[in-house]
């Protein structure tokens, strides 16, 4: 279910794309000889708005992310818009993605459930109710089951990420991962005292040992196209003994990422009052090569789907679970998914005492 107030906005989109128009004009970015052309600019006609060719969008989605052209007829209604969203890592992937990780000003449930959306660090004693979920109608990404539930999603329409076990740490009994991993599950626990999961071992010349497995989650590849990819670590605004407010408001006011040899800008206004002074260092696209690792590890990881709307199965795990719940194997209970928070109930899409 889309929010009300992105169905609003989607609404107001579509009644007056006809006449809105930019507040500024491509020139502001060409009298600095900073064009990227075509990469930043609406006035050549593109199919998607794709971050690996664009440095920035056109559809109306921009308004969602901030992320418009300057010349993007939806830049007047981007600036007024209040978001949700921040630029956050999509696991162990270099991917970097889109994902709502705060309530709405509006949001009038439980306040626990606005405590564990806004949270900033990760939980890894309940991974359950805190990895990513995707909702493939709203396109969007949210950073944990608490933020999609306080922003209107319903459970059972969402596509949760998978979890990953990284089971290097067994050493020599790492092929028990591959060859067992329902004893993995079964026997894994967590430390309060080092907020990790982990199992217990036989290595022979150490009898038995615990170790920790390390947890990370993974985008599923079948909802990338749901996913908006983003620009980590993007200079967004100016140094503080900037003082020509014009260009302060512009660096603000839209994207048109500018690569440097150290930093990355929003735009060239944002490069411009950052002291930026070496402009034939200036890129339109990323310059930094990873260096070469070498042929990749071999792979010793668990691979969880933990399925919304069919709970009773988790990898070769069958539970049977109760309408509406799904067998979360951390717990080793079934939970319920609407409602994931003690003594509360789903009643009229909100989350009510029971």
């Amino acid at each position: 279910m889309t929010s009300f107030k992105s169905l609003s906005l989607q609404l107001a989109v579509a009644t007056f794309c006809t006449v809105l128009t930019s507040a500024y004009d491509y020139e502001e970015i060409r009298k600095w000889n900073a064009s990227c052309f075509p990469k930043d600019t609406c006035s050549v006609p593109r199919d998607l708005d794709d971050a690996d060719y664009h440095n920035c969008d056109c559809s109306s989605l921009c308004v969602l992310y901030d992320t418009c052209c300057i010349d993007s007829p939806f830049l007047n209604i981007s600036n007024k818009y209040e978001r949700t969203a921040s630029c956050r890592s999509a696991g162990q992937s270099d991917e970097y993605i889109f994902m709502v990780d705060v309530c709405p000003d509006s949001y009038d449930g439980p306040q626990a459930i606005r405590r564990r959306c806004e949270q900033n660090a990760k939980n890894w004693s309940d991974p359950f109710n805190n990895v990513p979920v995707t909702h493939p109608l709203s396109q969007k990404t949210y950073k944990s089951l608490f933020c999609a539930i306080c922003n209107g999603e319903n459970p059972k329409e969402l596509i949760m990420w998978q979890i990953l076990l990284d089971c290097s740490a067994l050493k020599g009994n790492m092929n028990i991962c591959l060859e067992d991993r329902n004893f993995v599950l079964n026997n894994m626990m967590y430390i309060h005292e080092k907020g990790l999961w982990g199992l217990w071992s036989y290595d022979p010349e150490t009898d038995w040992m615990f170790r920790y497995l390390s947890i990370s989650y993974k985008m599923p590849e079948s909802i990338k196209k749901f996913t908006k990819e983003c620009r980590p670590n993007l200079i967004s605004d100016c140094h503080p003994t900037w003082r020509n407010q014009n260009i302060r408001k512009m660096c603000k006011s839209y994207l048109g990422a500018m690569y440097f040899q150290n930093a990355t800008y929003r735009n060239i206004h944002c490069a411009l009052c950052n002291y930026e002074t070496n402009m034939t260092s200036m890129s339109c696209h990323e310059t930094m090569t990873s260096p070469f690792k070498g042929p990749p590890p071999m792979n010793f990881n668990v691979l969880l789907d933990l399925d919304l709307s069919d709970g009773d199965k988790v990898g070769t795990i069958e539970k049977k679970c109760e309408t509406d719940q799904v067998y979360d194997p951390f717990s080793k209970k079934c939970r319920t998914i609407e409602c994931p928070i003690p003594g509360y109930t789903l009643q009229n899409g909100k989350c009510v005492h029971e």
